[in-house]
């Protein structure tokens, strides 16, 4: 059917919390802890709102924001739940395309990002992408129109949202992530390379790698990284998006990576990133010869192991044949 159904996760069990119908839910942002959690759906009428819990998800209520350009809302928190951005149409709400709250309460104020490189005179400009650091303190925004390529643009704050730089790159933005502390950042284009940057956002770096980009993600601590594009395939990073590899040739909607994964495995010498995924995911179908796990519990079953692999764990709790 056509609407939302929202699940909140808890001791093993998933629950249904909201059901609304006619209403297509769009993204998601959780605090580390799971108490504050935040989603945002685009209804079919073509306005979009944004839903807040600070009971784990025990209930949500309707944040007054709304955006009714008919463009998703684009949403990220710091782990607290203190510190966090969302991102809306230009002009919709209070004349700006960015909220910032930095309180537990999620009051928002309007940012007016001075577009001060090319016209000082635009104040607000669309968000198409926001991403934010495990502290809040670290901050990212990617703007744009499509149309005047002025308005594409990179804004990355250090403090907290309270002043931002603007990065004079002009591209067709779609999406931009970060590692957890922040100094790991890559965004993709809808129609170009990949822009990479190791020093917190301050300068970024092109990579040659033009697809139709359409989805991003960068583990916790930046080294491992997955883009997936409209129709040439997935492609993965080991070395913060330096240098790409083909993943697969399946196309997806959305990526993700976990911290648990990237605690599963913390040394990888050589095999694929397929592999690597799956130990997160599913099972570990074959781990090469130098491969090395560390791992608290290895849950998935195992089916090859070489003889020179090197298994550490405390709970070894499926098959290994």
């Amino acid at each position: 059917d056509n609407g939302t159904r929202i699940y909140v996760y808890n001791n093993g069990t998933w629950t249904e919390k909201v059901y609304t119908e006619d209403v297509a839910p769009t993204s998601v942002s959780i605090s580390s802890d799971g108490k504050y959690m935040y989603y945002a759906t685009d209804e079919y009428d073509r306005t979009s709102s944004m839903y807040r819990s600070d009971d784990y998800g025990g209930s949500f209520s309707n944040m007054p924001i709304s955006n009714d350009g008919g463009e998703n809302i684009k949403l990220d928190f710091s782990d607290d739940g203190k510190y966090g951005l969302v991102g809306l149409a230009l002009g919709e709400y209070y004349n700006s395309g960015l909220l910032l709250t930095n309180d537990s309460t999620a009051t928002f104020t309007p940012v007016f990002l001075s577009n001060t490189i090319n016209d000082p005179n635009v104040l607000s400009l669309k968000v198409i992408s926001v991403s934010v650091s495990s502290s809040g303190q670290y901050m990212s925004v990617l703007t744009g129109s499509g149309n005047a390529s002025y308005q594409n643009q990179i804004f990355v704050s250090s403090d907290y949202g309270v002043t931002w730089n603007q990065k004079d790159i002009q591209k067709l933005w779609k999406e931009i992530q970060m590692s957890s502390n922040g100094k790991y950042q890559t965004a993709i284009t809808s129609n170009e390379n990949i822009y990479v940057s190791s020093d917190f956002g301050n300068s970024f770096t092109q990579i040659n790698l033009s697809k139709e980009w359409r989805c991003l993600s960068v583990s916790s601590n930046g080294n491992i990284q997955v883009a997936s594009s409209n129709n040439n395939g997935t492609y993965t990073s080991y070395d913060y998006g330096v240098s790409w590899q083909l993943l697969s040739s399946e196309n997806y909607d959305d990526v993700s990576l976990s911290s648990t994964f990237l605690q599963t495995i913390q040394i990888n010498l050589g095999y694929s990133y397929e592999i690597q995924y799956r130990t997160l995911s599913s099972s570990v179908l074959s781990l090469e010869s130098t491969d090395i796990v560390l791992s608290s519990s290895l849950s998935s079953s195992v089916s090859s192991l070489e003889s020179t692999d090197i298994v550490l764990s405390s709970s070894l709790s499926s098959s290994v044949s």
